[in-house]
């Protein structure tokens, strides 16, 4: 494998090769979706009940979509194989194919955005580069290129600084570099400093305003190895912890380790999910149908490695992604099963059966990112197929 889905399967490594031509929208008339079920109100002062619509087939994408951003009334689709970013205007469903168009070679494997200067930052996981772009016109500003970067498979956009996260996949017989986090002026676009990564491939980073602090988290998977189609750890895993509100450019660190044991088949947390009251990250397994949950008030893990919440049973591998609602309901996609499971985290139940997110039940689509948006009252969670290449929603009213 040498970058996304790709790299996640969540860090299993395989890199999809898919042959599909780009397309735009789909033209035909589309029938209203029915309702197909109810969630539950499982937890006592938790999220409501729930009447779920799923629309598995809004639009047609680009192969091997890998990462989604969401701004006012569009969504960014990153779309790895294309080397392109496509724009879905929501309020139209409307597609603009290869809105951003990166370059050949370049393997874009995630972004981030900032409305209020208009920029798109991609990080080019095969160039070793940083794109920006303009928003609006989807235009190419600058394409970054440092020594430090590494494989970068995330951004996170900070005030005056952006956070670049490096795995360094040395290849099938290296495993993971020590991998790192570039912090580039966003002015200058000069590299400022580099950080190291507590824990080997820091796949997932975002910045979080916690007790009035902007912090930036950093999830490492660890290094994981896959043979004869069997996953398995290589090192720990974990949570880095940075004070970017002290020093943006060398912030303090604090190290969690998850515990995730060499040779074990649970560990690999995804992207920190940060509850509505700030109390606690949720994270999402890259191969385990788990949940682990770090206590910030504690400073510690909740549910670690050695004793995860357990979301379903598998005896296969299980990727997910995943995104936090204001409602506190943990939406998990699971990329094998086709499927989203929806889990109230004021009582860490599930509130619905899964929900089936392809549009036939023998074809494996596997749906990846996804990002939930309020519109009108009710939460849309909009999720890529990324085997299938099409874009998705989920309804919650």
């Amino acid at each position: 494998m040498s970058g996304p889905i790709e790299h996640y399967l969540s860090t299993i490594a395989v890199l999809l090769v898919l042959f599909f031509a780009l397309a735009g929208c789909d033209d035909e008339a589309v029938e209203e979706p029915e309702v197909e079920l109810r969630t539950e109100a499982v937890c006592e002062g938790g999220a409501p009940a729930y009447d779920v619509v799923v629309e598995r087939h809004i639009t047609e994408i680009g192969p091997s979509a890998n990462d989604i951003q969401s701004a006012a009334d569009a969504l960014w689709i990153v779309e790895s194989a294309a080397n392109t970013v496509s724009r879905f205007d929501r309020g139209e469903h409307r597609l603009e194919s290869g809105f951003v168009d990166v370059g050949n070679d370049r393997n874009p494997y995630a972004a981030d955005l900032d409305p209020t200067t208009g920029e798109l930052w991609i990080a080019n996981f095969i160039a070793d580069t940083v794109t920006v772009a303009d928003l609006n016109s989807g235009e190419i500003l600058e394409e970054i290129d440092d020594s430090s970067f590494a494989d970068p498979s995330a951004v996170a956009l900070g005030e005056d600084h952006a956070y670049v996260a490096n795995i360094e996949f040395l290849g099938a017989n290296e495993g993971y570099g020590p991998g790192s986090i570039t912090v580039v002026d966003r002015t200058s676009h000069n590299v400022v400093s580099t950080i190291e990564s507590a824990f080997k491939n820091p796949h997932f980073i975002d910045i979080e305003v916690i007790d009035g602090k902007k912090v930036l988290l950093v999830s490492g998977g660890g290094a994981i190895e896959i043979v004869d189609g069997q996953v398995s750890l290589l090192s720990d895993g974990g949570l880095q912890w940075l004070d970017i509100e002290e020093d943006p450019v060398e912030p303090p660190s604090q190290e969690f380790s998850l515990e995730q044991l060499p040779g074990d088949n649970v560990g690999s947390p995804g992207r920190p999910q940060l509850t509505p009251d700030q109390e606690l990250i949720y994270f999402a397994s890259g191969i385990a149908p788990v949940l682990f949950v770090f206590d910030i008030e504690q400073e510690d893990w909740r549910y670690d490695a050695a004793d995860p919440l357990q979301l379903y049973e598998t005896d296969g591998e299980a990727t997910h992604a995943a995104d936090m609602g204001v409602d506190g309901l943990l939406w998990v996609t699971a990329f094998n099963e086709d499927a989203l499971y929806l889990f109230d985290t004021a009582c860490d139940e599930l509130v619905a059966p899964p929900i089936d997110l392809g549009r036939a039940a023998d074809m494996l689509e596997g749906p990846q990112a996804l990002r939930i948006v309020e519109e009108g009252g009710r939460l849309e969670g909009y999720y890529l197929l990324s085997i299938a290449n099409a874009l998705g929603r989920v309804q919650l009213k």
